[in-house]
């Protein structure tokens, strides 16, 4: 019998080596000018990663993988001789014909920072920021469409499905049709609250949205959730017993589901001791918290980074430690590779 439990015990040990061992830094880190960068977002295909804000307070950097997991080494200082410029995007010149390409598409200044996402089908990206919403298809980086909604569109997230397109813009949140862009209906927070950031469910059947106190001093923030067929209101969660220590939004997303929606992860930003809060979807009761004002679940909700460490999501075991000074952060779809942004750089971790 104790021979048994103990060869189990080696098998199990071994599985988990296998699956998750150290956690290492991949060359090269990509230096990074001080403007805001909000979060990261990476295709469903894993093939490219966006960085807002990257070269400019006005731009979006976009960074292919080789099928090698190999990304464009980037000059510490631009210059017009790195680019070309072509059909209104530009592109890093390679040393090598086989280089991999990084684009940036320019857009007017924003120094609070867009944010970014892909659609399910990883065809298309959506820049919010400013009073619009701009939409490039990947294939040729055009321009496709641009939507104006309000004066401060902060973001904007596809459905699971690939069906709706979610802002969030003056504190509100309107959903549009992804093909048209046109708004389906609006969802209107409580007298003296705002509205933050949202996170659909894996069937992209309800939206749980992020809506704080518009008041100085008084930022107590909860989850409300909401129906997609029309918007109607589900269930509202208890306020945090946290407030963050400003209007939230400089790390995106502030909410996500966990795996089968049976959790849903909040931040708490603050610029010392931020927390990212785990409660249960149905009640919002606490699971349990974690440090950092930032959070990222992997594609497959298998794995959670926030604050410096990763996370199983099955036992909520620390993996391993990155950067103490993360400010955001993406998990590869295609490989298990995070990347990170610091105050200074671009970091990218393996996880072996």
């Amino acid at each position: 019998m104790k021979r048994t439990v103990w060869i189990t015990f080696l098998l199990i040990t071994v599985f988990q080596t296998v699956v998750w061992g150290k956690i290492r830094s991949l060359k090269p880190s990509v230096p990074l000018r001080p403007v805001a960068i909000k979060n990261l977002a990476f295709s469903p295909t894993g093939k490219y990663f966006s960085v807002p804000n990257f070269v400019t307070a006005g731009s979006v950097g976009v960074f292919a993988v080789s099928e090698s997991g190999k990304i464009a080494s980037v000059p510490s200082r631009y210059s017009e001789k790195n680019f070309s410029r072509i059909s209104g995007v530009y592109y890093l010149i390679g040393r090598e014909q086989d280089d991999p390409e990084m684009v940036f598409v320019p857009l007017p200044e924003l120094l609070s920072g867009y944010s970014v996402s892909f659609t399910p089908h990883g065809d298309t990206l959506a820049i919010a920021g400013g009073d619009k919403i701009y939409i490039y298809a990947i294939d040729t980086w055009k321009n496709i469409r641009t939507i104006t909604i309000s004066q401060n569109t902060t973001r904007g997230v596809f459905s699971p499905n690939g069906s709706l397109l979610a802002a969030v813009s003056d504190g509100k949140v309107y959903v549009l049709d992804r093909q048209t862009g046109s708004v389906l209906y609006t969802i209107k927070p409580e007298k003296n609250h705002k509205f933050a950031d949202l996170a659909f469910t894996e069937n992209s059947e309800k939206v749980a949205v992020y809506e704080y106190r518009d008041l100085t001093m008084d930022y107590g923030s909860r989850v409300k959730i909401f129906t997609t067929a029309d918007g109607s209101f589900d269930r509202q969660f208890p306020y945090l017993n946290d407030k963050p220590a400003s209007p939230p939004g400089k790390h995106f997303p502030l909410i996500s589901y966990s795996s089968k929606d049976t959790a849903i992860a909040v931040n708490v930003e603050k610029p010392v001791f931020g927390k990212v809060i785990l409660v249960k979807s149905n009640d919002g009761n606490l699971i349990r918290e974690f440090k950092g004002s930032y959070h990222s679940f992997s594609d497959d909700k298998t794995v959670f980074v926030a604050g410096n460490r990763i996370y199983s999501s099955d036992t909520w075991k620390s993996l391993g430690k990155i950067s103490s000074s993360a400010l955001c952060a993406a998990f590869s779809p295609a490989e298990r590779v995070l990347i990170v942004v610091t105050p200074e750089s671009l970091k990218r971790y393996k996880i072996d």
